[in-house]
């Protein structure tokens, strides 16, 4: 009886050893839930801050991009602009020498100076010749033999006639370009490459011989 009782003792403690190891296991499987659990959290946030990073460079590259076409396309809207009061003022020339004349004097070249973007010229440089029926009044290296009044009055009336056909070149060749008053400008008038004076809003100044 004695031997009985001992084994119906000890069975107990074998019933209990499956449940143990059953515990051991869900809890390392818990374990290991939770580390691969940890592991795709941390690559998942990886991969979203380089995707973040990347999305962040290509809108930076974007944005560049961007800035440079409107750079670009100010260049390029500056460039015809500029073309464009380039061939006004060529038009101009073209058409006012050898067409220029007043009973004493013919324009023989005219010269625009420095064509600024936006502003147009400041003024001319017009070289003259004298009427063939005028060169005896003229003395030669820049002189002539009139008076101060006379010659005023020959230099007047010709700007004057210059004045005109500036006025319709522009209207002939009317485009999106900047051209200034003709009497704002300041004219620098020569004769046979001697200078003669400038004219400006309608006053000529002759040169002190």
């Amino acid at each position: 009886m004695e031997r009985e009782w001992k084994l119906e003792q000890s069975s107990p403690s074998t019933e209990k050893r499956p449940f143990s190891t059953g515990i051991v296991v869900t809890s390392i499987f818990a374990v290991c839930c939770a580390i691969g659990l940890s592991i795709f959290t941390l690559v998942h946030s990886m991969k979203v801050n380089d995707a973040t990073e990347k999305l962040q460079q290509s809108f930076s590259k974007l944005q560049a991009d961007y800035e440079e076409l409107k750079r670009d396309n100010s260049k390029q809207g500056f460039t015809i602009n500029q073309l464009q009061n380039n061939l006004l003022y060529a038009n101009i020339q073209h058409d006012m020498e050898e067409n220029v004349v007043s009973d004493h004097l013919i324009l023989d070249k005219i010269y625009f100076d420095d064509i600024v973007y936006r502003k147009g010229t400041s003024g001319t440089t017009i070289d003259v010749r004298t009427q063939p029926e005028f060169n005896t009044k003229y003395a030669g290296s820049g002189k002539f033999t009139l008076s101060d009044k006379e010659l005023n009055n020959v230099v007047t009336t010709f700007m004057q006639a210059a004045r005109d056909q500036y006025e319709w070149c522009l209207e002939m060749y009317s485009m999106d370009a900047v051209a200034p008053d003709w009497n704002e400008l300041t004219h620098t008038i020569t004769i046979n490459n001697y200078d003669l004076g400038t004219y400006h809003n309608g006053v000529f100044t002759p040169v002190k011989k």
